[in-house]
């Protein structure tokens, strides 16, 4: 049985609020995880901001663009019946924009920001291992000045 448009636009607008309630509350919690960041490690997200406000951007749009297709689908129900019964543009075109920006952009963030974390692990890990050769080797005075280097410095002295 199929529902025509009015019988489901109560349902479709209760599931466009439950998706944009739970939508800003991601998005309030993505927000706060960014202000905690830069409270407790102001160094990193100093260094870092680009590509952290890159991949909130594309997790926001990811988000927008999801409910954006939902609303599409539920206004344009009908036009996309027809579509997908006679073989016509609009539904794969509707179906490839969906795929690209509500699911093929999330995971392309998700999984840059695991790359990512992976290479800082590896930096991280060098970083110790030179640490720990200039702890054995010097004097507590040259380690100390070691110490005060930036990451930056110590990468190019590596």
């Amino acid at each position: 049985m199929k529902l025509t448009k009015d019988e489901s636009r109560p349902k479709v607008l209760h599931d466009l609020y439950i998706q944009s309630l739970l939508s800003l509350f991601y998005v309030g919690v993505l927000f706060t995880l960014t202000q905690r960041l830069h409270r407790f490690f102001p160094r990193f997200f100093g260094k870092e901001r680009n590509k952290i406000f890159l991949v909130k951007g594309v997790i926001i749009a990811a988000i927008i663009s999801r409910i954006g297709m939902n609303a599409l689908s539920s206004i344009y129900q009908q036009e996309m019946n027809d579509s997908y019964a006679s073989g016509d543009w609009f539904y794969p075109t509707y179906l490839l924009c969906s795929s690209i920006l509500a699911s093929l952009m999330p995971l392309t963030a998700i999984i840059l920001s695991l790359l990512y974390a992976m290479g800082q692990k590896r930096r991280i890990m060098r970083l110790a291992e030179a640490r720990e050769e200039q702890r054995e080797g010097g004097s507590m005075e040259s380690f100390l000045v070691f110490e005060d280097r930036s990451d930056d410095e110590i990468e190019d002295a590596i």
